[in-house]
């Protein structure tokens, strides 16, 4: 039986500046980028169901394929780091989360896609758990899933900083 069905857009996004600055300690660059939604976006369906579950399962389809273990996927990695980061034992009568993704942004074509899903997982289940999706434990999760995850959690137009993944500014439309 499904306990509960959210479902959730993860628009593709585009760079409308980036700026490469120098190589720090840690190997990377320094980055200034303006980075902005797009109106085309996956949909993730999150389940948490209770019917023929094993305890702890969570499961993950994507339509169309990947062809790529299920473990590997952005949003099966982001729901995992959350309920282990946040201590959220989701399935405390056995049950399990069963994620689907329609995908619609095209896979590795420098719209985020897989950014962007890794978000969607992560306010799906702070959604759930009454986790601040950008409290600071929240961000540093998304930052270790992607410089451009924590974008996505904002939404919008935003100058990012860092790696691209400190928020520095949001940017309002003109009216």
């Amino acid at each position: 039986m499904i306990r509960r069905t959210i479902a959730v857009s993860s628009p593709a996004k585009v760079n409308l500046f980036l700026g490469v600055g120098e190589r720090g300690d840690d190997g990377y660059h320094e980055l200034e980028t303006i980075l902005q939604c797009l109106d085309f976006c996956d949909i993730l369906t999150f389940e948490l169901h209770d019917e023929g579950s094993k305890r702890g399962l969570i499961s993950l389809t994507c339509t169309p394929s990947l062809e790529i273990p299920q473990e590997n996927n952005l949003a099966y990695r982001a729901t995992a780091a959350f309920v282990e980061t946040f201590g959220c034992d989701p399935l405390p009568d056995g049950s399990g989360i069963s994620i689907r993704i329609e995908k619609n942004i095209p896979s590795q074509a420098g719209f985020g896609g897989g950014s962007s899903n890794a978000a969607a997982a992560l306010l799906a289940c702070a959604k759930v758990w009454g986790i601040d999706p950008l409290g600071e434990e929240c961000l540093r999760l998304a930052r270790s899933l992607g410089a451009d995850v924590p974008f996505f959690l904002y939404g919008g137009c935003a100058y990012m900083v860092g790696r691209g993944d400190i928020l520095r500014g949001r940017i309002e439309p003109l009216d």
